[in-house]
């Protein structure tokens, strides 16, 4: 039986990924492909000559002066300006090459980055190879929709995913200042989905490390306002502005009815957004919302903050957490993998069933999207707003929102009730077999068998 299921899992991983290069990554290294790297590109090389990069006209004219085409050409309606200064620091050195050189290396350092998280995921969670678990959370990994689409459009936020995973594994074999230094070149790019693992590793007492973190994003950050200050560049309301074009009725980042896209965010005001037009509502049951369960999780954290077994069960509220308050695409979801990884740890103990249903909520939410194909395919307003039947708007278009609602709330639960077992027997060496653990049953509900 052990070698059936391990033979099945090996075919599953092979067709993920002959699907992940013959389609993905194929599209990624083609002339229409990477289509999400283009504006970060051409505003890096705008930067490089110390000009604005948050001028559209500027990174436009830079991104036909060095390779690019019309296919992809950077679009103040889809893919405004809208990186950090410190982005353009770590995009720099791809910079340097010509368009369709530049779309090879980067499609490349993706496929790069999943196999690395691939890899990194199994040993996270203290799972040997000669376990079908570990195969199966390959499979599930390189199946992940965001990680694979990201790919496919040559998103940044798969190199930031792959850095906070890698980070993660680093702090967890006692590092410091290697994962800090990571998660500080993550922060440059995607400072709302990697600070909050910064924060987390504060919370930890894991001192060095987010002291580490913090100087060198805050570094970047600096180096990249000067390059700009030191030419007299007046970049600041130029980001604002974009900023607020991006949010405005209608535009690209808008979570209300105004915009038909809204659905492919996954962030918690797109499903607030269906139950009530007002704005200010919804910012502050936002702010409400995730502060609560961000002061139960520092509080649960806090409680004991030294137990490694609980680590992967706090990754994962943290990436959750980190979706919720403020605008995310559904490739940011790739940090999800912190659950499926979870999950496959968890059922060999007390909490199978739920790391059972947290690996299916993300196989069905984000292996493919169904709220993408739902909102173009169900009957809607001809124009704006784009309402569409009560109750699907609601339940069924928003499903991928809701999908991190109930794994964070899950895994805050468990959380909970985990910090009142004690152990009669820790087992926290690494050399811990799976098939003792499983004998013993532990109630260690993080579900990691992986110690200092």
């Amino acid at each position: 039986m052990y070698r059936f299921t391990t033979w099945w899992i090996s075919i599953a991983v092979a067709l993920v990924m002959g699907a992940l290069l013959a389609r993905n990554m194929r599209h990624a290294i083609s002339i229409s492909g990477s289509g999400d790297l283009t504006t970060v590109y051409a505003a890096t090389r705008v930067w490089m000559h110390g000009h604005d990069p948050y001028d559209q006209s500027q990174v436009r004219r830079e991104w036909y002066a060095h390779g690019g085409v019309k296919a992809v050409e950077p679009d103040a309606d889809h893919t405004p300006s809208v990186y950090p200064p410190s982005t353009f620091i770590v995009m720099a050195p791809l910079a340097a090459f010509p368009w369709p050189t530049a779309r090879l290396i980067w499609a490349l350092l993706d496929l790069g980055m999943i196999a690395a998280i691939a890899a990194a995921l199994p040993a996270l969670a203290g799972v040997r190879w000669r376990d079908p678990r570990a195969l199966a959370l390959v499979a599930a990994v390189i199946a992940l929709g965001p990680l694979r689409n990201g790919a496919m459009g040559g998103q940044p936020a798969i190199v930031v995913t792959g850095l906070i995973v890698l980070a993660a594994l680093g702090a967890q074999r006692g590092w410091q200042w290697t994962p800090g230094v990571l998660l500080a070149i993550a922060c440059a790019v995607k400072p709302p989905l990697a600070g909050p693992f910064l924060v987390y590793y504060a919370l930890r007492g894991q001192w060095r490390l987010a002291l580490s973190g913090a100087i060198v994003a805050v570094g970047l950050a600096l180096v990249g306002v000067l390059r700009l200050d030191m030419n007299g560049v007046a970049w600041l309301p130029g980001l604002r502005a974009n900023l607020h074009a991006a949010e405005a009725a209608g535009a690209i980042n808008d979570p209300t009815a105004w915009s038909i896209k809204r659905f492919e965010m996954v962030n918690l005001q797109v499903l607030l957004h269906t139950l009530t037009d007002n704005s200010h509502i919804v910012a502050l049951l936002v702010r409400a919302l995730v502060g609560l369960a961000a002061i139960a999780f520092a509080m649960l954290v806090l409680q004991r903050s030294r137990d490694r077994r609980r680590e992967l069960a706090e990754l994962s509220v943290v990436a959750a957490l980190a979706l919720l308050p403020i605008y995310h695409r559904w490739y940011d979801a790739g940090v999800l993998v912190f659950v499926l990884t979870w999950g496959m740890a968890a059922l060999p103990s007390l909490w199978r069933a739920q790391a059972i249903i947290a690996m299916v909520v993300v196989s069905a939410s984000f292996v493919i999207s169904p709220a993408l194909w739902l909102a173009r395919t169900l009957p809607h307003a001809a124009k704006p707003p784009f309402r569409y039947w009560r109750g699907v708007e609601q339940l069924v278009l928003p499903v991928q929102v809701w999908a991190i609602v109930l794994l964070a709330a899950m895994l805050l639960y468990v959380l909970s009730f985990g910090s009142k077992f004690t152990p009669t027997r820790l087992r926290d060496d690494l050399g811990a077999d799976d098939d003792d653990i499983t004998r013993e049953r532990e109630p260690a509900f993080a579900g990691t068998v992986v110690g200092d």
